[in-house]
């Protein structure tokens, strides 16, 4: 049974199952009350579900058993089994099931009235987003249409969904590179007080960019791709910074290894690498895979550089698509570089 009195309150009577089936139009502004489970706390009726986001066409079957789960399931764990609660989802099932003279009972919908059109504030921005300009109403059984589940019209589903779907993340994305590994020229001096080497890595660390900085000692390693491959584990979530011939090593461990970033400084490779430490082998690189095995390149090089002539660095630049900046009166780069780190800091913001 249906009143539908000039009060804007909409009122619905379950005497038997067939009333849970009839349909329930909660107008977003509304809010779904029992009054017989009326209590202290709610003396108009314990709230089956208050305002929403948009309107929720579903039968009164649908919303009590929205309220038993939520009960059962979307609170707390460690309020679930507080005897307050066990009675609310029991009164709720007796109202389902017709048992302990729970029927009939009574479903109000309470419609939010209208706020003054001068008043402003968040209350008032939020009324005018969901109010749809109609009345809640309560539909027989018979109206036709299959209800679907609230979750799916609230749009809750679809978050569950989203959110338990793998994420894909793109090679280089700043939010993945976690890890910056610094590989000084090949054939240098201990990484951690040669150069600018320990200089970088203390700035960065200070940046806190990166969960971890680490700095290799090229000189002590023959092999330099294995030492990025096996014992830094240079990979997807690593940027490398390479100097000058350890370019050459990073370049052909990108040929096999996805790496997250790569920043070239004063890179050295092919004939003007011969003779200066590297030991990757003087085989042709293998751009293609090279470009797609890489996040980014960010490439710096001085135009005085004696040892890698600018023309070179501008040719590999070519090859890899690399965003190149020129310095000048740096030579080979063996100080600290202030151009280097904020052109790093900027790639990873």
């Amino acid at each position: 049974m249906v009143d539908a009195a000039s009060s804007p309150v909409i009122r619905h009577t379950v005497a038997s199952a067939v009333d849970l089936d009839a349909v329930v139009s909660k107008a977003a502004n509304a809010c779904f009350l029992i009054p017989e489970l009326a209590d202290e706390d709610s003396p108009e009726g314990w709230q089956v579900m208050g305002a929403s986001r948009k309107r929720i066409r579903a039968t009164v079957r649908q919303f009590l058993e929205h309220a038993l789960y939520d009960l059962t399931h979307g609170i707390p764990e460690e309020y679930r089994h507080l005897p307050q609660v066990e009675e609310q989802r029991d009164q709720l099932r007796a109202l389902l099931e017709g048992r302990d003279g729970r029927w009939p009972f009574t479903v109000e919908l309470h419609e939010q009235a209208a706020l003054d059109p001068d008043y402003s504030g968040i209350a008032a921005e939020r009324f005018a987003q969901c109010d749809d300009g109609r009345p809640s109403e309560v539909l027989p059984a018979s109206s036709g249409g299959k209800c679907r589940p609230i979750d799916e019209q609230l749009g809750l589903q679809e978050a569950i969904e989203e959110d338990a779907a793998p994420k894909i993340v793109e090679l280089g994305d700043p939010e993945s590179l976690r890890r910056c590994v610094i590989v000084p020229r090949l054939g240098a001096q201990s990484a951690q007080g040669g150069a600018w080497y320990s200089w970088l890595r203390g700035e960065l660390e200070k940046t806190s960019i990166f969960e971890e900085v680490a700095c290799a000692d090229a000189a002590a390693v023959g092999d330099a791709v294995a030492l990025l491959r096996d014992q830094l584990a240079v990979g997807p979530g690593t940027v490398v910074v390479a100097h000058s011939t350890a370019a050459c090593a990073t370049l052909r461990l990108a040929e096999a290894t996805p790496v997250g970033g790569l920043v070239l400084v004063a890179a050295m490779v092919g004939d003007s690498a011969e003779g200066h430490g590297d030991r990757s082998g003087q085989e042709a690189f293998k751009w293609d895979v090279i470009r797609m095995n890489i996040g980014w390149v960010l490439q710096l090089h001085s135009c005085d550089d004696p040892e890698a002539p600018i023309a070179g660095a501008r040719g590999l630049s070519e090859a890899l698509g690399s965003d190149f900046l020129e310095l000048e009166d740096l030579g080979h780069v063996s100080e600290p570089c202030p151009a280097l780190l904020q052109a790093l800091v900027a790639k990873l913001q």
